[in-house]
């Protein structure tokens, strides 16, 4: 059991650009996808409110920009 998302991105470029720019936010993250446009989330079972917080905010300002 466990915590495993997907979010698809219309194209590889932007998912490997917002992959990048999480990096810079401090959030880890992998394309993956037969295009590499579908973000990979998967946090561990343990996670806290503000790890969840954290990334879903970090998120937010990466696809904002």
């Amino acid at each position: 059991m466990g915590l495993y998302l997907g979010l698809e991105l219309p194209s590889g470029a932007i998912a490997a650009a917002v992959c990048a720019a999480l990096l810079d936010e401090g959030v880890i993250m992998q394309p993956t996808g037969d295009d590499k446009n579908v973000l990979k989330i998967k946090p561990p079972m343990v996670i806290r409110r503000d790890s969840a917080d954290y990334f879903v905010d970090a998120l937010e300002r990466v696809l904002a920009r």
